[in-house]
């Protein structure tokens, strides 16, 4: 009777221990250039607190908005749980323009906005601008347990052939 119970609960143990996966869509920026930047994000009134943004409607958490990316980093400039939303809308929605300043100021800056980009070949605004779509499955593991998460995220390449100065 004893080992019944005992094979029971461990049973029961590792059933609620079985992970569910969870979704999520994220935009990041790549840096594929040779050299680090500084990436100054503009984002609307609502996302803003001081010098942060509100980064994710999955979780609260705050970023700062102005962070270097170093040369073949990404960052994530917005995650959230709703799938099958273009990248475009999301960083319409979220910010109001968001600038690329370079270490040599020869090259001066690329600027993206909803109404024009300066400096670059595409726009990230734009619905015909080229945006790197890759599902990447995630674990995001306490101590106790697997936390995977499926993520569609889109990716926005900043690379030398597409400046334009």
């Amino acid at each position: 009777m004893v080992k019944i119970g005992f094979t029971l609960f461990f049973v029961c143990l590792l059933i609620s221990c079985k992970s569910k996966t969870e979704y999520q869509q994220q935009v990041l920026i790549k840096n594929e250039t040779t050299s680090t930047f500084t990436i100054k994000l503009f984002p609307k009134s609502e996302y803003l607190l001081a010098n942060s943004y509100s980064f994710s409607s999955v979780g609260n958490g705050y970023r700062d908005t102005e962070f270097e990316l170093q040369s073949q980093f990404e960052q994530e400039l917005y995650v959230m749980d709703e799938l099958d939303e273009e990248p475009t809308t999301i960083i319409k929605q979220v910010f109001d323009s968001i600038h690329v300043i370079f270490p040599d100021p020869s090259l001066g800056k690329i600027r993206f906005s909803s109404h024009k980009v300066d400096g670059y070949s595409e726009n990230l605004y734009e619905n015909d601008s080229l945006w790197d779509n890759q599902v990447r499955n995630l674990d995001f593991a306490t101590n106790f347990r697997s936390n995977p998460v499926e993520s569609h995220d889109y990716i926005f390449i900043i690379s030398e052939d597409k400046y334009r100065f």
